[in-house]
């Protein structure tokens, strides 16, 4: 085990081409930051690797993952993997507005649903291009700005049969005796993934341990979780167990696709494929047909831009002056390529109005509050 993992490294330093704004995460591999780029006005997710057994041979399978990639569905935008000015391994993606464990224990039935035939095309685009993520798990997928679930947390994606890595969260039971992943562990691990969005735990992890599970530093205590939920996997009436809680916790249809993916025998496992096309037959039996996702990059940035002001107005994202003084000119550029509809550019325009109109009353209201609390201090003094 690399001792350097319990070394609380210096603040990153990707060069100079990105502001880092606040971390966002910190796992046994890597911390996850919010940064933005230099003249941009989106948020991108920044993740840094910490000691890894070869920094070299992580960045080339990043570099050969960022080679083959393309607009996926439901998969988080990769932008780019380098080494920073400080050395260090990092790669840059698509921020998502909302990581799934914010929402679990989910009980709407219709957008679970849209969600885990979201996450299964996800996984199945990996899979087209012979990839598996290998570490699947509530924290690795969100929801994008427009709603779509998107899987993330594209630093573990490898090529099938490499070593395991990542949480036991989701750890499919024949990884406790093999140590090379497929796409059908690949598969197991999604629907814990589902399981835990539904139920709150995850199969063979109880809800309150999840939300004390060891962090990442924490390495004697994190090796007797995993060797609990090893355990737990590898009893007798381990799988039995499972089918039954989950028969409690699923209606019918979406019963009998998730019993499939959490089968003990991988060989019985549907295909990522195949489970998008249940869970799709299941939405459109059950649900209202959800708009396609724009397809060419140019409609994605203005559906994006459009959704961000959006989420500022909403209150559920911050927008700092140096991106939104981007917004003006990210709209004449869309404007010039013609991809923007007499509509589109009305409402982005009226939408960069309002953001603008919000930040004034912010920055009035900081203002104010910065104000009496030097007046407050000044009466100290004073008195």
């Amino acid at each position: 085990m690399n001792k350097a993992l319990n070394v609380t490294k210096a603040r990153p330093n990707p060069g100079p081409g990105y502001i880092v704004r606040e971390q966002l995460g910190r796992g046994r591999w890597k911390e996850v930051y919010r940064v933005v780029k230099r003249g941009e006005w989106r948020d991108l997710a920044l993740a840094r690797f910490r000691e890894m057994p070869s920094a070299d041979d992580l960045l080339n399978e990043l570099q050969i993952w960022f080679g083959l990639r393309e607009e996926l569905e439901n998969v988080a935008r990769f932008y780019t993997a380098f080494r920073g000015s400080d050395g260090d391994i990092y790669l840059v993606e698509e921020l998502l507005h909302r990581p799934l464990e914010a929402l679990a224990p989910l009980q709407v039935s219709d957008q679970f649903v849209r969600i885990a035939r979201d996450l299964s095309q996800g996984v199945a685009s990996l899979h087209r291009l012979g990839r598996v993520h290998r570490d699947l798990k509530l924290d690795n997928c969100g929801i994008d700005f427009i709603g779509r679930a998107k899987v993330f947390d594209l630093g573990s994606v490898t090529s099938e049969g490499k070593q395991v890595q990542g949480t036991t969260l989701t750890r499919a039971p024949e990884l406790f005796k093999t140590d090379r992943v497929t796409k059908e562990s690949d598969v197991w691990a999604l629907g814990a993934t589902l399981y835990a969005l539904r139920t709150g735990e995850y199969p063979f992890v109880y809800a309150g341990e999840v939300r004390t599970r060891p962090g990442a530093d924490d390495e004697e205590r994190r090796k007797r979780f995993d060797e609990a939920i090893r355990d737990r996997v590898q009893k007798p009436d381990a799988e039995a167990s499972l089918m039954k809680r989950v028969e409690q916790s699923f209606p019918d249809t979406a019963r009998r696709i998730l019993v499939r993916m959490l089968d003990f025998d991988s060989s019985k496992r549907p295909t990522a494929d195949e489970a998008r096309d249940a869970w799709d037959e299941l939405s459109r039996r059950s649900l209202e047909p959800t708009k396609a996702a724009p397809t060419s990059k140019d409609a994605m940035a203005a559906g994006d831009l459009a959704a961000y002001l959006r989420a500022f107005l909403r209150g559920t994202t911050a927008m700092s002056s140096v991106q939104f003084n981007r917004v003006p000119a990210t709209i004449e550029e869309l404007k010039k390529r013609g991809v923007l509809h007499a509509q589109q550019l009305e409402d982005l325009k009226r939408l960069q109005e309002e953001a603008g109109r919000l930040r004034e009353r912010l920055e009035d209201e900081r203002r104010k509050a910065q104000d009496q609390k030097n007046g407050v201090r000044q009466q100290v003094r004073v008195g």
